[in-house]
């Protein structure tokens, strides 16, 4: 998904930048059936910084996990991250269900404005999950930790990564 306001005049840009970009390779090639590593960026930003166009949030599940939902609020909020899923064939054997585990690298961080964006001032996050695969979507349930000693627990249906 990508959304972008262009300038209204030479040099000066308005409304939201909103970006969520995922990219993803199967790992069957190297010895490793049923694994997929991906990247992930979200970033969301008012673009034109002398207005009050709202809020842009970030955290929660795979959005600096650890942290509550929209733990972070500014006119710029983004995350960047990686992610292993597996999928979990003994489980399938077991009960019928195709599943799949993982887990997740996050570091983002939410700011005033965009001269403001330090990637060096922003949070590492983690999280482990598994779940199963239903005619609706997933259906998982997590853990996430991040600096400072913040830690959350998810349990989500539908896709979420």
């Amino acid at each position: 998904m990508f959304t972008y306001a262009g300038p209204l005049e030479e040099g000066r840009y308005e409304g939201q930048l909103d970006f969520e970009g995922v990219g993803a390779v199967e790992l069957d090639g190297l010895g490793a059936p049923g694994v997929s590593a991906q990247t992930f960026l979200r970033l969301s930003g008012n673009l034109d910084s002398g207005a009050q166009l709202g809020v842009n949030q970030i955290g929660g599940f795979q959005r600096l996990s650890g942290f509550e939902r929209d733990a972070f609020a500014g006119s710029v909020a983004g995350v960047a991250g990686a992610r292993v899923i597996a999928d979990a064939p003994f489980v399938e054997e077991l009960t019928g269900f195709s599943s799949f585990y993982g887990v997740s690298g996050e570091y983002g961080g939410a700011f005033a404005g965009w001269d403001d964006v330090d990637l060096t001032n922003g949070y590492l996050a983690a999280s482990m999950f598994a779940g199963i695969r239903t005619r609706l979507g997933p259906l998982y349930i997590g853990g996430g930790a991040a600096e400072g000693g913040n830690r959350a627990l998810y349990l989500g249906y539908g896709q979420r990564f």
